[in-house]
């Protein structure tokens, strides 16, 4: 009942400087050495109220109130280039440090687990990566870097700049992401077809799949064609071993498909983009008494598409999350996309994690089971959108070049009856949610507003968006009269300054 894989290979992981310097020493034709220097910063903030939250049919209820969290980083770039007759010889090395991630102000927090979960750190090493390419023939790296992997599906660096670009029209608000300590050897581009071909060897550092205590290595490689401009897509596979400091361990393996295309409408372009992915592998984390060993089966997918018409567009964001209707079957089947793919301000990032959240607590109340199950605390989603299929279509409008208002419903549903363990083994296996009704398939809709808008003064890029929401639960977290909790209110303010 968890997403299992998560950090991969990213071939283009560095950002080129904003602040940069550089140098070049002018030697014979067939030699010419360049080297730039850059200083990049980021200071960012939010802040954020959502209503009380009901949690399970006890009474219970998450009540963040205000929050704020912020976020504060400081790196180094170094470029460079040396021609040596006809092969170039490129060196790149990048290091960025966190003074601070994490909450400021309140905690959203339901019996020592986090919802959604926020990764709070201090001095915080992000990235010590360095890396050579000798032409397009043989590039190699080592060191510490973000991992993100084409829609962020799976892996996701936490970086939240693009989401300020014009027509992204998202909503979101990542935070410090997936982190490797990574070997990385790859080949290309090569051919009209920009074909690259790489591998990797991964220790973990940070994603969603680690819990306190667990300890995880990773392997694999992939393929990536074209252009980012034009038709584009990439395959790989990772085998992910993790252990947990109890001695239970995991063994899987991830296949993520990735394709985007252009299609021209008239003048304009139609951007499509699709990522599916497949988890297969066995654990003992979980164990039954019937099961002491799980099957692995989890199935996700993400769908964008764009179309700009000049100063205002339309986007469609589609997500498929498999679920599990039982955690006492053989298999383990809910795929759990990365915390930073987000879909809405509210019934993902709220209303699931903190249903989730409870049931630590009530299947591990001796008053109400006899023995509590093993690593419950794996179950709750801690933000990440799970057993679900989603679609969000949104409309946007640009006033002003820098400036995008976007609004649209993201309208939610089960891929299997969202169940409560503790509530269905009293109703003898018959499928119960935290509210002790029988759940339907509809999770509800939510309306979101927002509005970002960015600006560059004196080399400094200044960036602020006010967003809101309200959820409508539906049929799924309806009580055992029906009745579904009241309609949820929520919104948030994002302030970022970089350079």
């Amino acid at each position: 009942m968890r997403r299992t894989l998560g950090a991969v290979v990213a071939l283009v992981g560095a950002v080129g400087p904003a602040a940069a310097v550089e140098v070049v020493e002018k030697g014979p034709p067939e030699s010419q050495a360049i080297l730039g220097v850059g200083i990049t910063g980021r200071l960012s903030g939010t802040g954020e109220h959502i209503d009380a939250i009901p949690a399970h049919a006890d009474g219970t209820t998450l009540d963040p109130g205000a929050l704020a969290s912020g976020q504060a980083a400081l790196g180094l770039v170094l470029d460079g280039r040396f021609m040596s007759g006809q092969l170039p010889i490129v060196f790149n090395a990048e290091i960025q440090g966190y003074a601070y991630s994490g909450q400021v102000l309140g905690k959203a927090e339901l019996d020592g687990i986090d919802v959604p979960a926020t990764q709070e750190d201090a001095l915080y090493l992000k990235t010590l990566f360095a890396r050579v390419s000798l032409g397009p023939f043989l590039t190699l790296g080592a060191g510490r870097t973000s991992s993100t992997w084409a829609m962020g599906l799976l892996a996701n660096g936490g970086t939240r700049s693009d989401d300020f670009d014009a027509g992204t029209a998202r909503f979101s608000d990542p935070y410090l992401g997936d982190t490797n300590d990574r070997l990385l050897v790859a080949v290309g581009p090569l051919t009209p077809a920009r074909v690259q071909v790489f591998g990797f060897y991964d220790q973990v550092v940070e994603d969603d799949g680690l819990r306190p205590g667990d300890e995880a290595t990773q392997f694999g490689g992939g393929i990536r064609l074209g252009e980012d401009q034009g038709i584009h897509g990439g395959i790989y596979v990772v085998r992910r071993r993790q252990e947990a400091a109890n001695d239970r361990s995991l063994e899987a393996s991830a296949l993520d498909v990735h394709l985007a295309w252009p299609v021209p409408v008239g003048a304009h372009t139609l951007a499509l983009e699709a990522e599916v992915a497949f988890i297969n592998g066995t654990t003992d984390f979980a164990p039954t008494v019937d099961y002491p060993e799980h099957d692995i089966r989890q199935l996700g997918g993400a769908l964008r598409a764009r179309l700009d018409l000049g100063g205002f567009g339309v986007v469609l964001d589609g997500l498929f999350a498999s679920g599990d209707e039982s955690l006492a079957d053989r298999q383990q089947n809910a795929f759990k996309a990365d915390r930073n793919h987000e879909l809405g301000l509210i019934v993902y990032r709220y209303m699931l994690a903190t249903q989730t959240a409870y049931v630590p607590t009530t299947a591990s109340d001796p008053n109400l089971i006899g023995v509590p199950p093993e690593d419950i605390d794996r179950f709750p989603t801690r933000g990440g959108a799970s057993n679900t299929l989603a679609l969000q279509p949104k409309v946007y409008w640009r006033p002003l070049p820098t400036l995008e208002v976007f609004t649209g419903p993201l309208v939610a549903f089960s891929a299997v009856p969202l169940v409560d363990p503790v509530n269905t083994g009293f109703n003898g296996g018959r499928a119960r949610n935290a509210f002790d009704g029988e759940p339907g398939s509809y999770l509800g809709t939510e309306l979101d507003l927002g509005v970002r808008g960015q600006l560059e003064v004196v080399g400094l890029q200044l960036r602020a968006g006010l967003e809101g929401a309200v959820f409508l639960p539906g049929s799924a977290f309806a009580d055992a009269d029906g009745q579904t909790p009241d309609a949820l209110l929520g919104g948030r303010v994002l302030l970022e300054t970089a350079f």
